[in-house]
């Protein structure tokens, strides 16, 4: 059953999994991530928090999806999340949430795991929105395709020319922040969704009230201080079509939102070309 939960009267959807540590082990045996603390490139990145800039990469963001009705928050953060890196390296894919979540929810609708949509997006990659008929929310048909399975199939060729080859698993907050300050990074976090998980009009949140992580979002990249308190935020989008001011972009003060028992932080960076890219560059060297 999708797990949902109402907040100001309405029900919204859910469906956040902790990945295992078993899961996180073998990812980064397997060499599909790094710990945050020996990725080389974030460490060098590192700033002193006086030196921080505040950003916006809400204009990245240009296929905001709706996950209503449905416990894929996790499909559709790691779909969100890996637009935004082919954004931020010039290119405007539109990939599919369906086909995000297909590989990891067991034929079901029970929710999943961060780090196996990560893996997964890394492994077998995501067809676009729409291929083959098969829109943002059906999951069904993406999962009986088993694309993941055959990789010589038409959905299976194009998920591979969509993947993620650059993840980072976050052993601090700190070590989150500085990959989101670097400006290169997207990403997925959790949330807990609680009674008052609605932001101001000008995209703030209010201040946690203390519910356990059930919610996976997309990090952006964006960070601000709050006007407020003058505590560093970070810009997050989240999959309820109808929500907030900004159009699904918030604003949560990192602190208090993101150092949380159960919480999972991730960045996503290098991706692969999309389908015809790689040829038209070399066409464009010559």
């Amino acid at each position: 059953m999708p797990q949902s939960i109402i907040v100001n009267g309405k029900q919204r959807f859910l469906g956040f999994r902790p990945t295992s540590p078993q899961t996180i082990a073998r990812m980064h045996r397997h060499g599909r991530i790094a710990f945050s603390h020996e990725h080389a490139p974030l460490v060098r990145a590192a700033r002193p928090l006086a030196d921080w800039q505040e950003s916006d990469c809400a204009h990245f963001w240009k296929h905001r999806k709706d996950q209503n009705g449905y416990s894929m928050c996790v499909g559709f953060s790691g779909s969100h999340a890996i637009d935004l890196c082919f954004a931020k390296e010039g290119f405007d894919v539109n990939t599919s949430p369906a086909a995000a979540y297909a590989p990891i929810c067991g034929g079901s609708d029970n929710g999943a795991s961060m780090g196996e949509c990560l893996d997964a997006l890394q492994q077998y990659g995501v067809f676009l929105s729409g291929s083959d008929g098969i829109d943002d929310l059906d999951w069904k048909s993406a999962y009986r395709s088993k694309f993941w399975t055959n990789p010589g199939g038409a959905l299976g060729k194009e998920a591979r020319a969509h993947r993620i080859v650059e993840a980072v698993f976050c052993s601090s907050l700190d070590d989150f922040l500085q990959g989101l300050q670097s400006g290169l990074w997207s990403g997925q976090f959790g949330m807990g969704v609680g009674r008052n998980f609605e932001p101001d009009a000008n995209g703030w949140m209010p201040k946690c009230d203390g519910a356990g992580i059930n919610h996976a979002l997309c990090a952006l990249g964006g960070m601000a201080k709050h006007p407020s308190t003058g505590n560093w935020g970070i810009q997050g989008g989240n999959s309820w079509g109808d929500w907030g001011p900004l159009n699904g972009v918030f604003w949560c003060e990192a602190e208090d939102w993101l150092d949380r028992d159960g919480q999972e932080l991730w960045l996503v960076r290098s991706t692969t070309f999309p389908s015809g890219i790689a040829a038209q560059r070399a066409l464009e060297k010559r």
